[in-house]
């Protein structure tokens, strides 16, 4: 099943000809006393949603030292992507210490991720449906704000709010979500002034996103002895994680203005038996080639799988997260059933795992082995 990210990403790649760009004649004239804000996005410090291609080689390894990201490059979000606005007018400014600074109340407004020439990628303003997906045809009008400080902020998708007040949403597993996050210093919400000098247009480059979900993949690699190895139509399954919605947390697991607009953490709770997501969409390695996995070579043969998905973070430590495979080896169907525990998925970090699938003496025998990988960043 592909996850509500994927499916905003692929609905999304047919705006790029059609609406959700500003169009002369069309935008209202720009108040007096106001400036217009033109946003753009360097990208996100986690992978793409999706399978990873078999020739893909990742950024280099990031590392927490309680406030940043090092010697990490941000990916672009795909374009088509939806992502909320949330501005802030500053109404206190703090002499000693910027975290007293105040705000007033959170405003958003959606857009949606294209190109732009400096490989920025550019925010248009976008109507989306409830589900962060772009209504092809819309034509909005600019940001436009009155001079002060603002606390700029972004959610990715777009998805309607479950709690306007709290701008809470609900993630399930199976599903991504990026966001500025106060946790490190690379991807916190940007404060900049916004004043009417100049042209009365101000360009904003926000901060880079990360993910607040966790993220799992499985490559599957076949010896010399499989010449066929197929995903069957039930796929993946994955059970033993965390529930969507904690019971006391009420209807939403995240909030972009939790802990006094610093941001909620999805909390890594303990999974759950009847908690299930399936993995169906996979790449297939066409041709015997080499993933670079923290620096090192994990060579994939001809027929190689590869499968990811995002996961709420999940407590596996004493519940064992319980993996299903469903798969045709050699055109026989076969079942095989991994069972990982005294582990934490936790937010903003993904885990591989790699399969090696062989027949001796007539048995589908699988070997394991783990690899966290890409932004491995505790939170």
């Amino acid at each position: 099943m592909a996850t509500r990210f994927l499916r905003l990403v692929l609905a999304a790649s047919m705006i790029l000809t059609a609406g959700c760009r500003p169009e002369a004649g069309k935008e209202k004239q720009k108040p007096e006393g106001m400036v217009e804000i033109r946003l753009e996005l360097p990208g996100m410090y986690n992978p793409a949603p999706g399978p990873s291609t078999a020739t893909s080689k990742t950024e280099s390894k990031a590392y927490y030292d309680s406030r940043t990201y090092q010697d990490s490059v941000p990916r672009p979000l795909p374009e088509g992507s939806t992502l909320w606005l949330i501005y802030e007018l500053q109404t206190y400014n703090s002499p000693w210490d910027d975290q007293y600074d105040r705000y007033g109340e959170a405003q958003y407004k959606s857009y949606v991720v294209l190109n732009s020439a400096e490989g920025m990628r550019s925010l248009y303003p976008c109507a989306v449906d409830e589900n962060g997906v772009p209504d092809m045809g819309s034509v909005e009008p600019s940001l436009f704000l009155e001079p002060g400080t603002y606390r700029f902020r972004a959610v990715s998708p777009a998805r309607a709010w479950n709690d306007e007040t709290a701008l809470g949403l609900q993630v399930d597993n199976g599903e991504q979500l990026l966001a500025s996050d106060f946790r490190y210093t690379q991807t916190q919400p940007l404060v900049d002034e916004i004043n009417l000098a100049g042209s009365g247009i101000q360009v904003i480059t926000l901060n880079p996103l990360v993910n607040q979900t966790a993220r799992i993949q499985f490559t599957l690699r076949p010896d010399v002895s499989i010449h066929q190895l197929d995903m069957m139509p039930a796929g993946i399954e994955l059970s033993g994680l965390q529930d969507i919605v904690n019971e006391a947390e009420g209807n939403y697991n995240w909030s972009s203005v939790g802990l006094d607009g610093m941001g909620d953490t999805i909390r890594a709770y303990a999974g759950n038996k009847r908690s299930r997501t399936v993995l169906h969409d996979y790449v297939r390695a066409e041709e015997d080639s080499v993933m670079i996995v923290n620096n090192q070579r994990l060579t994939l043969p001809q027929g190689s799988l590869i499968t990811s998905t995002g996961i709420l973070p999940t407590d596996a430590s004493s519940n064992s997260l319980i993996v299903m495979f469903n798969l045709q080896v050699n055109g026989i169907p076969t079942q095989y059933s991994m069972h990982v525990n005294r582990k934490v998925f936790r937010a903003g970090r993904s885990y591989h795992y790699v399969g090696d699938v062989s027949i001796e003496n007539g048995i589908t025998v699988f070997s394991w082995q783990s690899i966290s990988w890409t932004e491995d960043v505790e939170i």
